[in-house]
């Protein structure tokens, strides 16, 4: 008989946080110029909620583009490749952009969430290390190999985030 907890997921959510993520998306929504603060910092892959990460593809490739990035304009851009209902379509697009504390702080916000893409990258690391450890057939000198590789590879991830887009003056 089992025991009751055995049960329960126990296996802890991931680090994120849905607020910097949506306080972020809502500066880049008020403030188009914000990316020139961000972009250093993060990319599509630095967003938990794949919502957000869609939604942050959209307002990057209009600007790249040289095309404004508001609720209007990435809900026209979403509906051509996304089904817009699935991420909240133009009602959830116009709440990013109205409960934004204020786009001034769009840096701290990616900082956050940069950082929690960074915690998600070391947790998938480590697990990657763990099972290298445990390697049958390996030479502890091959492991070691492998498992500082894969945190070096953690590393130059946490590094490089910065979105690709080129910045501009809007």
């Amino acid at each position: 008989m089992s025991a009751p907890y055995e049960a329960f997921d126990t296996t802890p959510e991931p680090p994120w946080s849905r607020e910097a993520e949506q306080s972020l998306l809502g500066a880049l929504l008020n403030d188009n110029g914000a990316l020139s603060l961000v972009g250093d910092l993060v990319g599509p892959q630095s967003f938990f909620a794949e919502s957000h990460r869609v939604i942050f593809m959209a307002i990057t490739s209009l600007l790249a583009e040289r095309h404004p990035a508001d609720t209007i304009t990435v809900f026209e851009r979403l509906q051509q490749t996304h089904d817009v209902e699935v991420f909240g379509g133009l009602k959830y697009l116009n709440s990013l952009w109205q409960s934004v504390p204020s786009a001034r702080a769009a840096r701290r916000y990616a900082e956050i969430v940069a950082d929690r893409f960074a915690e998600r990258a070391l947790i998938a690391g480590c697990d990657e290390a763990r099972k290298i450890s445990a390697e049958q057939g390996s030479t502890l000198t091959d492991r070691m190999e492998g498992i500082a590789s894969v945190l070096a590879r953690v590393e130059q991830q946490r590094k490089g985030l910065g979105c690709r887009v080129p910045m501009m003056k809007l």
